[in-house]
């Protein structure tokens, strides 16, 4: 497989991304439909679906809007994903992948992790998040010289996001980065002190 340079990474031109830079290469960007149709159900959410078919079938019997959102929701444990569960799984992999990350990288693994990121934005599942993951890439490259540099890209990344989606920025101060990925609170492993309450999950 060919390779193009990305500074001093050596990335396969297989996997590069679908910018208008790399457009002659032969690379996944080729090709002509987007497997990842709208139409597809991890582009959806559950409860949205849920809600929708609840105010479809009872429409009939002019049963309040509010009512309708206000119904608790319980599906079977074995359902496949929607959009809010893939995107919180993805994003607690990408943050604990940064929060392991060695504090000075090898060329091969920085190349690796170069690579992934890559990958998982053109292969994302929904398509929409994918389209939005590829160009935020493109304009911000991935820093992977070490691990607070990785931990902080990753964390404005899913800010970046978080600001689209109206929902609350998180800190990328290393220090709690490292609490919430890697350390955690005494709570975490059994253990309990005053801080717990008021520090919990951060945003995922």
């Amino acid at each position: 497989m060919n390779t193009f340079r990305w500074g001093k990474l050596v990335i396969p031109v297989g996997l590069v991304l679908c910018s208008s830079k790399y457009q002659g290469e032969r690379t996944l960007c080729s090709g002509s439909v987007d497997p990842f149709a709208c139409e597809q159900k991890v582009c959806k959410s559950k409860a949205i679906m849920l809600q929708e078919a609840m105010r479809s079938s009872l429409s009939k019997q002019k049963l309040n809007e509010s009512k309708v959102s206000s119904i608790p929701i319980s599906l079977p444990s074995s359902c496949p994903v929607d959009r809010e569960e893939l995107g919180n799984h993805t994003w607690a992999l990408l943050h604990t992948i940064g929060a392991y990350y060695p504090e000075e990288p090898s060329v091969e693994e920085q190349s690796y992790t170069t690579v992934m990121i890559i990958a998982l934005a053109k292969l994302y599942p929904c398509h929409i998040c994918a389209d939005d993951f590829r160009k935020y890439v493109e304009d911000n490259p991935p820093r992977t010289e070490s691990r607070q540099e990785l931990s902080k890209w990753i964390c404005e990344l899913h800010n970046d996001v978080n600001k689209k989606l109206g929902k609350p920025s998180q800190s990328c101060n290393i220090n709690d980065l490292n609490k919430r990925w890697r350390d955690g609170i005494p709570a975490c492993w059994g253990e309990d002190d005053d801080d717990s309450k008021e520090n919990g999950r951060l945003n995922t």
